[in-house]
C-alpha cells in the first residue's frame, strides 16, 4: 500500500500503538518518525497511553469534556510541575507552605512530599534556604501530572471502584 500524504502537512492518528506488541510498536514508531522527517509532517496524536506519548511527542494537550486544560511543551511542563520530598529536624516551616505554594502537599512522619508547579530553580533555592535534613525533587511522568491536574479541576478519582 503506498502512502498518498506526500502533499500534506498533517497526519492525524487515533490510539496508533494500541494493542501492538513491542516489536511492531517499535516499527510503527519509526514508521512515523520517518515520515516526520521525510515529508516534514506535523503528527497529532490522540491516546490514552501517556507513558507512550512520553517517549513519543515534544508537545501535548489535555482535553476534559472537550476543552483543553493543559497545553505545553513536555520537556517545560515536566520542568515546572515535580515532586518535592523533604523533612525538617525540627518540623515543616510554616512558612516555607506559604513560599512554594504546592498544588498538593501530603505528609509521611517527619517527611512532607509536595506536588509543585513553578520554576524549580526557584524552588530548589527556597527550600535549601531552611536547611532540610533531606530533600529531594523527583520528576512526575505525564500519567502523574495528567492526574493532579484533573484532580485540581475536580475530577471525582474517589467514586472509581476498584
Amino acid at each position: 500500500m503506498a502512502w498518498t500524504i506526500n502533499k500534506y502537512r498533517f497526519l492525524i492518528l487515533d490510539e496508533p500503538l494500541d494493542g501492538l506488541d513491542a516489536v511492531i510498536r517499535q516499527r510503527v514508531k519509526k514508521l512515523i518518525f520517518q515520515e516526520v522527517i521525510d515529508r516534514e509532517l506535523t503528527v497529532l496524536i490522540s491516546s490514552h497511553n501517556l507513558r507512550e506519548l512520553e517517549d513519543f511527542c515534544d508537545y501535548i494537550a489535555i482535553l476534559h469534556n472537550g476543552e483543553v486544560i493543559l497545553e505545553r511543551e513536555i520537556e517545560k511542563l515536566k520542568s515546572t510541575i515535580f515532586k518535592v520530598e523533604v523533612a525538617f529536624k525540627d518540623g515543616m516551616p510554616e512558612e516555607l507552605i506559604e513560599s512554594i505554594k504546592p498544588i498538593k502537599s501530603v505528609q509521611k512522619g517527619r517527611m512532607w512530599v509536595f506536588i509543585v508547579e513553578g520554576e524549580r530553580q526557584e524552588v530548589e533555592d527556597i527550600i535549601q534556604s531552611y536547611n532540610p535534613v533531606l530533600f529531594d525533587v523527583v520528576a512526575l511522568t505525564l500519567e502523574e501530572i495528567f492526574m493532579f491536574e484533573m484532580e485540581g479541576i475536580g475530577y471525582d478519582f474517589e467514586s472509581i471502584n476498584y
